[in-house]
């Protein structure tokens, strides 16, 4: 009776880890191929130096990672730079912004041509771009800003690139910023002044390059 008593308990046993230890698929995989076909990045000369856009046509959410070289007259290195977005979500679009290479004193160093390349993985991220929403109003010297976290969930990193552009949609000049609305509901306000660059810009647009 107690071998028998033992037989049933261990069967029972048996099935109820089954339940417990066997993985639930995600359903996340099917969506997570990436591709750099789909990956569009397009390089723009600018006043302080280079924008780049990337494009991630991908459903998934990637990292980037882009390098930006700054060459003479012959084809030697001024500078070089290489940075990273982990978190570019699934059919949107993010900047890097790469200055141009300055001497020990600050002045601007002169450069004929540059050279970009970049690279993408799988990101690890959840992208939460789409909370962070951002007003803005223009003036003659400056922008003023109000950004504001929609969402539920706490972030670590929001940063940002504001592209102004004239009435013929000229960029006029580009500026990164990292926002400090971590928290829901969480606002940010702040000013970017130009007017040592341009002034009196027509608009501005605003990528959110990663929320998470």
């Amino acid at each position: 009776m107690n071998k028998k008593r033992t037989l049933i308990f261990s069967l029972c046993l048996s099935i109820l880890l089954s339940f417990v230890f066997v993985p639930v698929p995600t359903f996340a995989a099917s969506n997570s191929k990436i591709s750099k076909k789909k990956v569009v990045v397009t390089y723009k000369k600018v006043t302080r130096g280079i924008l780049v856009i990337c494009n991630n046509k991908n459903k998934a959410a990637i990292s980037i990672k882009e390098t930006v070289k700054f060459l003479d007259s012959d084809k030697q290195t001024l500078s070089s730079e290489t940075q990273k977005n982990l978190c570019l979500k699934g059919k949107n679009t993010a900047t890097f912004f790469f200055a141009t290479p300055r001497d020990s004193d600050g002045n601007t160093i002169n450069y004929t041509s540059f050279t970009g390349r970049y690279s993408i993985g799988k990101s690890k991220y959840t992208s939460r771009k789409s909370n962070i929403k951002i007003n803005s109003e223009l003036d003659v010297t400056e922008g003023r800003f109000v950004a504001v976290n929609t969402g539920k969930i706490t972030l670590s990193s929001i940063y940002a690139t504001f592209v102004f552009y004239d009435a013929s949609g000229s960029i006029l000049g580009c500026y990164t910023k990292y926002i400090n609305c971590f928290k829901p509901k969480d606002i940010d306000q702040f000013s970017i002044g130009y007017i040592d660059e341009f002034s009196n810009p027509y608009k501005v647009k605003v990528y959110i390059n990663w929320a998470y």
